[in-house]
């Protein structure tokens, strides 16, 4: 057999609810809170409803699905933050900076390669010349072609 509860006045509910007789009214004729035939209330009904009223306010506000995207920004920020002090993490603009130095002493080792290598043969020295010069233009045609893809439009 269900128990029986002997039914509550509206101001125990209200406080037992943290809130207001008048926001406890304003349930009331709003239906989200129903009082007994009696005119006293069920207090684990009530709890029940209550309940149930603020997780479908919180599901259809647009402040929880604008919370739930700031909370998943800053935890993403958060992780961004740790690799970066774990070291394997870097901004982009030292990544490329620190590129384009490797490639710059790269392409200059290059170009002296002929005269390092065959300084007294002059035939040779032209031929690796000639490659070194082929293999710089082929580089940057790759950086230009690079360049175009991530130009923004217009």
């Amino acid at each position: 057999m269900a128990k029986r509860t002997t039914g509550v006045s509206a101001q125990l509910i209200a406080d037992h609810l943290a809130m207001s007789r008048t926001f406890l009214d304003r349930l009331v004729s709003s239906g989200v809170i129903k009082r007994r035939d009696d005119g006293r209330f069920d207090i684990d009904r009530c709890r029940v409803d209550y309940l149930r009223h603020l997780r479908q306010a919180r599901r259809a506000s647009p402040n929880g699905e604008a919370r739930a995207q700031y909370d998943k920004a800053k935890a993403r920020l958060t992780e961004l933050r740790a690799a970066k002090l774990e070291g394997s993490l870097m901004e982009t603009d030292d990544a490329l900076n620190a590129i384009d130095e490797m490639v710059g002493i790269f392409l200059t080792g290059i170009g002296g390669l002929g005269a390092r290598c065959f300084p007294r043969d002059l035939a040779l020295r032209r031929v690796v010349e000639h490659e070194a010069r082929e293999l710089q233009g082929r580089v940057a045609a790759f950086a230009r072609e690079k360049a175009k893809e991530h130009e923004s439009p217009g």
